[in-house]
Parts: C-alpha cells; structure tokens; sequence
C-alpha cells in the first residue's frame, strides 16, 4: 500500500485499513503512523491512497488524529474518508439561501452546492434524464446536511450517490443487463472462506405505497404500491413523497422498496480483491444459495500491514437494489 499526503510519499506508517463503499459517498480509511503527519491539527490536508500495483484506491481527506504523551514511544493511529465526505458534515452554506430550489434539476441544485466546496461530479448515462429532469419546488431546512438534501431528491427518481477513487460524486444507477459477474466463487473452494448471510427482518414489508398529495403547484395526487417479492407475511408500509411530481412516485416507491431489501446482505472472506460496484457469481448451500446466483458487491474491506499479504472482506447485495429491474427472490 502506498500513501500520499499533500503530494508527497509517506513511508512511515504499519497497518492499515481500507473500506471502499459503493452505497456511501466516501470511502474510509485508517492507518497507524510511526510519526505525526501533519503539520496542524485541523488543516484537513489531501491525501492519495494506491494498492502495491499503483492503482488509486482513494482520493480523500485526514481528519485530527488522537495524540498523547506516554513513556514509550507509541503509533499514532491516521483516520480519514473521501473527499465527499464533508458533505455529511456539513450544511448548506448561508451564501446558498434562501434554501429554495424552486424550477431546478438535480443537476443544476448539485452544481451550485458543490461548487462552494470545489468537488466535481460525474454521472452514469443512464441517469441523465432523470438528472435533467426540473423539480417544481423544493426547499429544505437550516440544519439538514447536504448529503441528507441531495439523497431526498435522488431517491425519489431511483438514483444513486456513490463515489469513486477520483474523489468525485458519482449520480448512479446499476445497468444489470450490462455486467457480468467479475468472479465467481462456491462455498467449500479455495479463495472463499467464513460465509455469512444477514437480514434485519425488522425493517422489511410486504408492500410498500408511496402517497403524493395534492398542492397548489401540483393539483393532481397520486399513490403507487409495490410488492416484496422476499416477504410473505402481510406487513405493510405508507410513505408520504413531499417533493416531485405524480410521474416520481413509482420510482420512490422503487427506491424506497430498494432502501428495504439493502438488509439483506451477503458476508465473506475472500483472498481475492473484487472491487465495490462490480457483481460476483455465487454458489453457497449453507445460506440457501444452491445455485449460481449473482450478487453486487457493495463493500470491501482491506487490512493489512508492511509485513503481511491483504486480506479482504467483502460484502454483498442483491443487484436490483441499484439498478431498475425487478427484484427476484434469490432463495427459491
């Protein structure tokens, strides 16, 4: 692993661990340092992480370390995230109000937030449309964070804030007919180990219904429902939509349903590197999964240190979650 701080090469550190996450817009990272790195505490400097291939992995920022004094020289431990990452910190900038987005696009909001930050986007193709498309109204509050104000509006038309290893925000929507599994793997062979499967069975319904109600601006309302094809048991779900018009609620009612089925997720060690936002090929009899079946990486986590080989926990979900085609009941 290779680390650049404000474009320079840092040699002196031991361990380290890397969580890159397709469903978060920063990536996180923790290293220990044989010596402090920084020159202030909260100059919140830049910094580049790279595999041993000189692959870039993160573009991010250093947040204040914890330091003591002690008797023996002790390894002071480096955290920091993305460069999005100050996008859950922070609140829209007085110089911004009023906090009206009245005949905007998501584009058009995005470019005027993130401009006061100096953070890029880019975007899939398969979003631009929705991207494009101009909200009526929308306003939000002193106190939300940005990320908090732009995921409302993307979820409601089934997109997606990630990142990538740029540093930059990324507006996504998985395109499943395009990918094919990168990897496949079967429980019990080499490479593959520790198989968990994780479900929060609380938070899922069997059917989930979107409600837009009527407004000066938008007269007509409107309700879309949706079924979980996962859950038999009658347990239902209503949701009020306050922004968009009666065309956004079967997407949100698609998101919303999305957000639900993120519970279920897939656990393993592996000794293979798959990035986060590719899909894997999976045969696993001990979860239920008897036949190949394909599944989106979501998370990574990569530890290791100066004196040992990377080892990898990866963690998955069902690839309909970011993309728009019908979820299928892998169990059955």
């Amino acid at each position: 692993m290779k680390i650049e701080v404000n474009n320079k090469n840092y040699n002196f550190f031991s361990d380290y661990r890397i969580i890159l996450k397709y469903n978060s817009i920063a990536d996180a990272f923790s290293f220990s340092a044989k010596r402090d790195v920084l020159e202030y505490f909260l100059k919140y400097p830049e910094c580049k992480i790279f595999d041993d291939n000189n692959n870039l992995l993160i573009t991010g920022t250093i947040l204040a370390p914890k330091l003591r004094s002690t008797s023996k020289p002790e390894l002071i431990r480096i955290n920091g995230y993305g460069l999005p990452g100050i996008l859950e910190d922070c609140n829209i900038p007085v110089s911004l109000y009023p906090l009206q987005f009245d005949n905007l696009s998501l584009i058009q909001i995005s470019e005027r937030i993130l401009e006061a930050f100096g953070l890029k986007y880019v975007f899939t193709s398969n979003v631009i449309d929705d991207l494009e498309k101009k909200y009526a109204k929308v306003s939000t509050e002193p106190g939300i964070t940005i990320k908090q104000f732009l995921n409302n509006l993307a979820s409601q038309r089934n997109i997606f804030l990630t990142r990538n290893n740029f540093g930059e925000l990324v507006f996504s929507r998985y395109d499943q007919s395009k990918f094919r599994p990168v990897v496949y793997f079967e429980e019990g062979n080499p490479g593959i180990e520790n198989i968990q499967l994780y479900i929060n069975s609380q938070l899922l319904h069997s059917e989930i219904t979107i409600l837009k109600e009527a407004s000066k601006d938008n007269p007509d309302a409107t309700e879309h429902t949706i079924q979980n094809p996962y859950v038999d048991k009658f347990r239902p779900s209503v949701k009020k939509m306050n922004s968009g018009d009666v065309f956004d609620v079967k997407k949100a009612a698609r998101n919303a349903l999305s957000s639900e089925l993120s519970s279920i997720k897939i656990n393993f060690k592996t000794t293979k590197f798959v990035n986060v936002g590719n899909t894997i090929s999976l045969v696993a009899p001990s979860i239920k999964i008897n036949k190949p079946t394909e599944l989106f990486v979501e998370q990574v986590q990569i530890s290791g240190s100066s004196k040992t080989i990377d080892k990898y926990v990866v963690t998955c979900v069902l690839p309909e979650i970011y993309s728009n085609t019908d979820f299928k009941n892998i169990f059955e």
